[in-house]
């Protein structure tokens, strides 16, 4: 009887605890979804807002480089017009300074007025007016020739001009024959009398309509951005709509901020500003796009968010529907352990502490089976992180034993013409800088060396070429000696810098040649530019000339050269080269900074 109520009696206990543990399990299952739901949330906010944050900022780079794109633009196209006017009055200037008589006077009218219809139509030159001294007797003509006397009368504040020298004139109204008066902003040089300097002898304008920006404007901003030209009290100048010409664009208060910075942009709770400021006068451009319009451009980025929220129900689900079936898992479990302690105290054996012992060992299995995939795993991954290191480290000193033999061959065959110009004392000077130059870039053994090591040898070689040339050209170095510790491959600036001598400066027709070594550091990245005032090139070429793939480059020395700095900055570095015909070429590179012992 005693048996057979302890045996009744066991599964009753068996069942209150089996009954605790599937509390327990429920408990833990609401606290895990609960912590997955609030960590998803978070998640998700994080994104979201740091999300926006580069869009934004994404946007405000890309509004700046439009700005600036178009500054550049409109600054040249100024330039044109600035030179134009300068040229044309200068021309001018015998006739408007003479004292001739009526007849030769008008021989003076009919030069004039074919001077400046040669001139009218180029370079956005719309109109062109000449303000004459009263005496003359075409000064009345009022077409394109004026007086001098009703100048302030116009509306153009004469007296700015009694100082002469070149003035940019803001929008006003002119007109063009017997149509409308047209929006145009000027051009204006004055000149003073030869005869008494405290008087004018004539002022030009060169008028420019306001209509000629809506192209360029159009070509600068995209359909959600409003581009305009405003002068430094932020009254729009030029506008795509010429509406809004005269309105002022901006606060003063906002505008204060533009003219202090010159260049750059603000972020404003309502809008995003991005604006450039003119090199020719005192105007910027600004682009101008509703901070709200940011979140409807990047659709992308909107589907992203939306899909991370579909994607945290989804893992939510997945962990109920785990958890789910742990527990029912665990309740399988519960009643194996249950009817093998049932049969283990039937048996008369007792060996409960077996069941535990298997239950344990079952679970020690698993961890050490576990820890040993992840340690295979980080072997794995360990493995194929140094055999892609190595293969990084034999492509580039590949690459760099390819640059030594070229610049090697070239300066064997300065020396040899030297020999044959029968020039002994430049002979030994050009060997013993190239015995310099090789027991610097080869003795040490060092593929990674410090910029100061790099530029000790870019100095030697352009030693080497001065010579050659008899110094027709000037070397100006402009360095941060904050810079010179930062690591850089060996020989990845002298290949730059014989491009700029060979392709730039030396054949060149220009009398004065300088080449401009610069180096700047901030926190985390250096940075190195090569400049010329040699014969430029295309900004087409130029894109070209920076493309990575050796075998399909045009310039086999600076491809190679930005192979090796991709490889050493592990894809982080940035090479740009920027170059206009017939001004000169500039190469720049940016480097992150590495430690010492990371080579």
């Amino acid at each position: 009887m005693k048996q057979a109520t302890a045996r009744f009696r066991r599964p009753a206990n068996g069942g209150v605890r089996l009954g605790r543990a599937r509390s327990a399990a429920r408990l833990l299952m609401f606290v895990l979804l609960l912590a997955a739901l609030v960590l998803l949330t978070l998640a998700v906010f994080y994104y979201t807002r740091n999300t926006a944050q580069a869009m934004e900022a994404e946007l405000c780079q890309k509004m700046l480089v439009s700005a600036g794109q178009t500054r550049n633009n409109i600054d040249y196209r100024f330039e044109q017009v600035k030179e134009s006017a300068s040229a044309l009055i200068g021309t001018l200037y015998p006739y408007l300074n003479s004292d001739a008589d009526t007849a030769v006077q008008l021989e003076e009218y009919a030069k004039i007025r074919r001077a400046l219809s040669e001139q009218l139509d180029k370079h956005m030159i719309t109109r062109l007016r000449l303000y004459v001294p009263d005496e003359k007797i075409y000064s009345g003509q009022k077409t394109t020739l004026y007086s001098l006397d009703p100048l302030s009368s116009l509306g153009e504040n004469g007296s700015v001009y009694q100082k002469g020298g070149v003035f940019w004139h803001g929008t006003h109204l002119v007109s063009l024959g017997i149509s409308e008066p047209t929006a145009v902003v000027s051009c204006a040089v004055a000149l003073k009398s030869q005869a008494d300097y405290d008087k004018l002898c004539g002022v030009l304008f060169a008028d420019v309509s306001v209509s000629q920006f809506h192209e360029i404007f159009a070509a600068g901003s995209t359909n959600h951005d409003e581009m305009f030209l405003a002068d430094a009290q932020g009254r729009i100048l030029a506008h795509t709509d010429d509406a809004h010409l005269g309105e002022t664009a901006l606060p003063p208060s906002l505008m204060e901020q533009v003219c202090s910075l010159g260049s750059g942009y603000l972020l404003e709770p309502d809008v995003i500003l991005a604006f450039s400021r003119l090199e020719t006068t005192e105007w910027y451009v600004i682009s101008s796009m509703p901070r709200a319009q940011v979140y409807t451009m990047d659709s992308g980025a909107v589907n992203t968010i939306v899909s991370m929220w579909v994607v945290a129900c989804l893992i939510l689900f997945i962990i109920a529907v785990t958890a789910a079936y742990s527990l029912n898992l665990n309740r399988t479990v519960s009643r194996l352990n249950a009817a093998i302690h049932t049969l283990d105290a039937e048996n008369g054996t007792g060996n409960t502490a077996s069941c535990a012992g298997r239950r344990k060992g079952g679970l020690i299995t698993l961890e050490r089976d576990t820890e040993q995939i992840v340690r295979s795993i980080a072997a794995v991954v360990d493995a194929r992180y140094r055999d892609r290191l190595a293969i990084s480290e034999y492509q580039m000193e590949s690459l760099q034993a390819q640059i030594k033999p070229h610049f090697l061959y070239n300066t064997l065959d300065v020396i040899k013409w030297m020999i044959l110009d029968k020039n002994p004392d430049d002979s030994v000077w050009m060997v013993n800088a190239l015995s310099r130059y090789l027991r610097m870039s080869i003795n040490k053994g060092e593929a990674i060396v410090p910029l100061s090591d790099e530029l000790d040898l870019t100095r030697t070689y352009l030693g080497i070429m001065q010579k050659r040339f008899s110094h027709q050209f000037e070397v100006e170095y402009d360095l941060d000696q904050a810079a010179m510790e930062c690591l850089i491959p060996k020989l990845s600036l002298q290949p730059l810098v014989e491009n700029a001598l060979l392709h730039g400066i030396l054949y060149c027709d220009k009398t004065e040649k300088r080449l401009v070594i610069r180096a700047w550091r901030s926190s985390r990245a250096f940075g190195v530019e090569i400049e010329d005032n040699g014969n430029g090139m295309a900004p087409e070429t130029a894109q070209k000339l920076t493309e990575l793939d050796i075998r399909t480059s045009k310039s086999y020395g600076v491809a190679n050269v930005h192979k090796r700095l991709d490889i050493f900055g592990q894809g982080k570095c940035k090479f740009y080269i920027s170059a206009r015909e017939g001004i000169g070429t500039c190469v720049m590179i940016e480097l992150p900074v590495q430690p010492h012992d990371s080579d």
